[in-house]
């Protein structure tokens, strides 16, 4: 009876858009709440509860400071804006400003050390390095708005503008330079003395969405098309380009991120990369299918896009009408299409209906009297990480519904992390992977005989070894290509005890699927297959 080898099992990652018989057999057709790295599959980072929120939060502006924790700004939905820092929430928006409620596209942006938030149906707010509260953009007309604000060199930019009743929603209209610690003094495009101007891009036909600094050029971005803008050095300031045809464009606000001197976008029917000259599909082939088929259109305007540097991962987040999701999306994201730039892989994660992210230093340093009641299985991080608490994590926001509460949540590993916040079981999911259509062919199986699997020799680490952590392993098979499995009941893999599991499956196509109930940060990079032909017919 032979053993057929099954390694490199984080090599290919997940693939949903190819037959899953047309696949090789270390790919996997479900990858949900798990990682593809250094070639084998790991579980995926659990969330910790950092703070609860009030209002409905929907944006969030990060700040470092020359010394201590960083802070977040927050921007809600009801229009208030409040600071997170050293573990509590203060209101930072000055009692002169008005707020306005309702769901509208929210941006940011940091220039000459001034911070900038634009709720579109509010109006741009700042707050300089002398001020402690954010008001009203001073040199902006008061009837003016904007969908998204940026910066790009020593300018403002405001995309997609409305002046009074008047919409000028394919207007990139750009900011007099601006000071060290000064916001601009002037948005006026008639006045010869000042480097401030707009352009009406007529060939536009929908709105001006987005856009953002990718090097020394800026790429501006509609529903269908992308602009990309340089300096000039003359009289008109800016140059503007068109790139890469009709295929482009952006889903909604904050969806791009820079990496790598490149843009990944999440783009209306594509996901994409692109460097300012020349694009590539991501997905294409892969989970493009999967992704679009999926997302709830409806609720477009949900997405955005979020890079992880710690884990080299782009989060492609969108709100998801498929059956069964963990969490149910209303006004944030359930699911994130996850790419891992590094290994080139794709793999979901289930997300608590998030709606903003950030990377910053959390203030986890805990004392006796701080501690409660918090268990040192839910708590992470280690006595080493309490006295160097400095390093970046990353931090979502997520709405109330499967949580009871809005809060901010910390992206950190399960078992091996470094924040020492709480596990957070309500909006933390189990792993979830499987492989169907197994074939065999690539050593020589043929498709007409059935095969039978006796047992299979997981090759399983765990990052803390201890007695009792399992792994569950549910083995199947269907006759037919375009079947669906029969699946055996789960069995377990104690990693401490066990070496193999003895199985009786037999089909023309077999599945695998492993689940992990328990919270182990677990590693599996192969496994044997003890399999024979059994008939033919």
């Amino acid at each position: 009876m032979p053993t057929v080898p099954i390694r490199d099992l984080g090599a290919v990652g997940l693939v949903t858009d190819i037959p899953a018989y047309d696949l090789p057999p270390n790919a996997w057709d479900v990858a949900d709440n798990v990682r593809f790295d250094d070639k084998s599959v790991s579980r995926a980072p659990i969330f910790r509860k950092a703070q609860d929120l009030t209002p409905q939060p929907v944006h969030m502006l990060p700040k470092t400071p020359d010394n201590g924790f960083d802070s977040v700004t927050i921007l809600s939905a009801d229009g208030s804006v409040d600071q997170y820092a050293n573990g509590s929430v203060s209101n930072v928006l000055d009692a002169g400003v008005t707020k306005v409620a309702g769901k509208s596209p929210t941006t940011s942006a940091f220039l000459s050390q001034v911070e900038y938030l634009n709720k579109s149906n509010m109006g741009p707010l700042a707050r300089t390095p002398s001020s402690s509260d954010f008001v009203a953009l001073p040199n902006w007309d008061s009837s003016w708005k904007c969908r998204s604000l940026r910066s790009f060199g020593d300018h403002l930019i405001a995309l997609g503008m409305q002046k009074g009743a008047n919409e000028y929603l394919n207007m990139f209209k750009w900011s007099d330079l601006t000071l060290a610690g000064q916001v601009p003094g002037s948005w006026d495009h008639t006045d010869p003395t000042n480097s401030a101007g707009e352009n009406i891009m007529s060939s536009i036909k929908t709105s001006l969405v987005d856009g953002g600094e990718l090097g020394d050029v800026f790429i501006a971005y509609a529903y269908d098309q992308v602009w990309r803008v340089e300096q000039n050095g003359g009289f008109s300031i800016f140059d503007f380009d068109r790139q890469f045809g009709e295929d482009a464009g952006i889903m909604s606000d904050n969806c791009f991120t820079e990496f790598s001197g490149r843009h990944a976008v999440f783009g209306k029917s594509d996901i994409y990369v692109h460097d300012g000259i020349s694009k590539d599909s991501l997905v294409e082939g892969r989970v493009r299918k999967k992704v679009f088929s999926e997302l709830n259109k409806s609720l477009s305007e949900n997405c955005f896009v979020a890079h992880n540097e710690n884990l080299n991962e782009i989060y492609f987040c969108y709100a998801s009408s498929l059956d069964g999701t963990r969490f149910v999306a209303t006004d944030g994201c359930n699911r994130a299409l996850v790419w891992n730039y590094v290994s080139n892989t794709f793999y979901f994660y289930d997300l608590p209906d998030v709606t903003a992210f950030t990377m910053i230093n959390l203030d986890t340093v805990l004392t006796w009297g701080s501690v409660g009641g918090i268990s040192w299985q839910d708590m992470g991080g280690t006595w080493a990480d309490q006295t160097d608490s400095y390093r970046r994590h990353p931090i979502f926001t997520g709405l109330q519904g499967d949580l009871t509460t809005h809060r901010i949540l910390a992206l950190d590993s399960s078992e091996n992390g470094e924040v020492a916040f709480e596990y957070d079981t309500e909006a933390s999911t189990q792993p979830r992977l499987e492989r169907t259509g197994i074939d065999l062919d690539e050593i020589g199986f043929d498709l007409e005989g059935r095969k039978s699997v006796q047992s299979i020799f997981p090759q399983m680490g765990l990052v803390f070894p201890r007695a009792g952590a399992s792994l569950g392993i549910r083995f199947g098979f269907n006759e037919y290509p375009a079947a669906a499995p029969t699946m055996a009941a789960s069995q377990a893999f104690v990693a401490y005890t066990d070496y193999k599991v003895d199985l009786r499956t037999h089909g023309r196509y077999l599945s695998v699927a492993l689940d992990v109930d328990e919270r182990s940060d677990f590693n599996l990079s192969g496994y044997d297959l003890k399999v024979r032909k059994v008939s033919r017919r």
